[in-house]
């Protein structure tokens, strides 16, 4: 995924302001536009599939124009990727076996700049000798060359989340915007541009023990608090229901780092991987959260990659999904009704039912961790598996819609 490095002030204006990716090179003619060069050869397909991977709007090149072919012939000619290869895939492709060829990214088709002979119907997808003369030629789209991307901003003047500040905007710097979802005001996230390709809007933040977590009430989780958007604090379930109502589907992806667990109540054990430095992940994708009508019920699609759940289990999908949220003071537990799952064992405001054992928001313990207890989570609590808990030091929780 796309990551950008320049540091850029946070804006409330409705002009665009142009960051590159990280080794990708900004355009001479087009602000919006910037080209990646590939680190190494691939069919056709390959590399527009590569391309693709890289973010929105990103697509093997086009060529529209001579200038265009100059302004990509100093890219290539400062870029030891193609040593002295001098054949590159560009977005062109023939279909049919006729006079018809189209660019990946579907614009139209009127500029070209064949070698004499070319091109050749036979042989569809389109290379240029993009650092001597700039001539395309077709060859055959098994062939492997290396190949250039080109990535295209589309600025929004109120951006609905991180995602629309990161890839259409620019905006590079980890830190507070402000965003304008639909139906709600707009308000101010922090905004992850790091993390897997950046764009991702924090609705949780846990770096210590000095914010009260477990034992606050429905209207605080419903509305949100904070102390700073550069500490601890929580986005509110009505923002979070926002966010996630807004696109077709959305991806969470959570991030605990350390793991403080010295103590284990019952037949469990601590992880492992214990100690300040570790880091667990993991995203799922299909995360959505209804409103409060609903009681913010939970919807989440098994893990697709990380490192939080363990070699058979998944304990936010299995544990949570489908689940009501439950607060100190609100129970909508529909099994082990009996024990507020919020309050038990200090383990704090979360989707329950009969007790998670993912427990982001329980009762942070500074001095030591207990597995099972406040502020933890168990990465292989399964039958086949030896349970393995948890307690972070810090989490981050987190959202972006899928590209």
């Amino acid at each position: 995924m796309l990551q950008f490095t320049n540091t850029i002030p946070f804006l409330f204006l409705t002009y665009l302001v142009n960051s590159c990716p990280t080794n990708w090179y900004p355009s001479a003619l087009d602000a919006t536009k910037c080209y990646y060069v590939a680190q190494h050869p691939l069919s056709w397909s390959d590399a527009e599939t590569y391309c693709q991977s890289l973010g929105p709007n990103a697509f093997l090149t086009t060529i529209l124009s001579a200038f265009e072919t100059s302004a990509l012939s100093g890219v290539a000619a400062n870029n030891p990727a193609i040593g002295s290869l001098d054949q590159v895939w560009i977005g062109a492709k023939g279909i049919n076996q006729d006079q018809t060829f189209v660019w990946a990214d579907g614009t139209p088709f009127a500029y070209t700049n064949w070698l004499p002979g070319q091109p050749d119907r036979s042989k569809p997808c389109v290379s240029a000798q993009i650092r001597s003369s700039g001539k395309w030629s077709t060859d055959t789209c098994e062939t492997q060359h290396y190949f250039i991307c080109k990535y295209t901003m589309k600025p929004t003047a109120t951006p609905t989340d991180c995602y629309d500040w990161h890839f259409n905007n620019g905006n590079s710097s980890t830190g507070t915007y402000r965003i304008y979802p639909p139906g709600v005001e707009p308000f101010d996230v922090r905004c992850d541009m790091a993390t897997n390709g950046g764009g991702w809007t924090t609705f949780q933040r846990r770096l210590d023990n000095s914010t009260a977590f477990w034992n606050r009430p429905w209207a605080d989780y419903k509305n949100g608090f904070n102390n700073g958007f550069s500490q601890n604090y929580w986005l509110g379930l009505d923002r979070i229901h926002a966010l996630t109502a807004k696109d077709t589907n959305v991806t969470l992806h959570i991030d605990l780092f350390g793991n403080r667990c010295t103590q284990v109540i019952g037949p469990y054990y601590c992880d492992q991987q214990s100690g300040s430095d570790m880091h667990f992940d993991g995203e799922w994708a299909s995360f959505s959260v209804e409103n409060e009508a609903n009681k913010y019920r939970l919807h989440v699609s098994p893990v697709l990659a990380g490192t939080i759940s363990g070699s058979s289990f998944d304990p936010l999908y299995t544990e949570s999904n489908n689940r009501y949220f439950t607060t100190i003071d609100v129970n909508n537990q529909l099994e082990m009704t009996e024990i507020n799952c919020a309050a038990y064992q200090e383990w704090g405001a979360w989707w329950h039912d009969h007790c998670s054992i993912f427990m982001l928001n329980g009762k942070y313990d500074a001095t030591r961790g207990i597995g099972g207890h406040g502020f933890s989570m168990n990465r292989m609590a399964h039958i086949t598996d030896i349970p393995s808990w948890v307690n972070p030091i810090k989490s981050e929780m987190k959202l972006r819609r899928s590209n």
